[in-house]
């Protein structure tokens, strides 16, 4: 079979561009075989809850990468370790009242806090680190907006108001990008042994399984 590669168009705009659409290309590559999906949930859990804290885990992987690059760019430190989701206590990293600003300010997941019920945030640190050597796109692209948006301003609560809206921009079309690793089943590798026709009914069960 030969590669395929997604070509998934993100419209950039802003008032005052008129570049046309950049691409961000995710090839194929991107489709995580089951052996890592196993290994990022645990040796211990079976395969369908596997793929289902993949797929939950797809859903805010990006997300902390974003945001791990919108600090980098706004020069701050990196994220600190998991807190309460509902904690107001700033990062003990911060160190500038800017940036305690920023901290009260960063968008919040709970799926990236103490509050998750289902992922460790080890597995979330292993995850981070399989897409930036499978998908290196992914943090590039957060990293190109926030230099392009950021520019040579002076980092203040005008600056960090907007980058963080310019994160939610952002990170609204990647994860519309992700919506098809959200179904980790379509991407896997059938068995060759098997004939076209059982390839085809597995693959339409996994699917109905996932209601896709």
């Amino acid at each position: 079979m030969r590669p395929t590669t997604f070509l998934l168009l993100l419209a950039y705009s802003s008032a005052e561009s008129t570049t046309p659409p950049e691409q961000l290309t995710i090839p194929d590559k991107s489709c995580f075989p089951e052996k890592e999906i196993q290994e990022i949930s645990g040796p211990d859990v079976a395969r369908f809850v596997a793929n289902f804290i993949f797929e939950d885990m797809v859903t805010y992987v990006h997300k902390a990468i974003g945001l791990q690059e919108l600090r980098s760019v706004l020069g701050f430190a990196p994220p600190g370790p998991w807190k309460p989701w509902r904690s107001d206590s700033p990062d003990e990293t911060a160190t500038s009242a800017i940036e305690k600003y920023y901290e009260s300010r960063e968008p919040r997941y709970e799926h990236l806090s103490l509050d998750n019920p289902y992922i460790l945030e080890k597995s979330v640190t292993q995850a981070i680190e399989l897409f930036d050597r499978r998908m290196p796109e992914i943090r590039n692209y957060y990293r190109r907006h926030f230099q392009k948006a950021l520019g040579n301003r002076k980092v203040d609560g005008d600056t960090v108001d907007e980058m963080i809206q310019k994160y939610r921009e952002i990170e609204g079309k990647v994860d519309d990008t992700f919506m098809y690793l959200r179904r980790p089943l379509k991407c896997q590798e059938v068995d060759t042994r098997k004939e076209p026709y059982e390839k085809d009914k597995e693959l339409k069960e996994h699917e109905q399984y996932l209601g896709a």
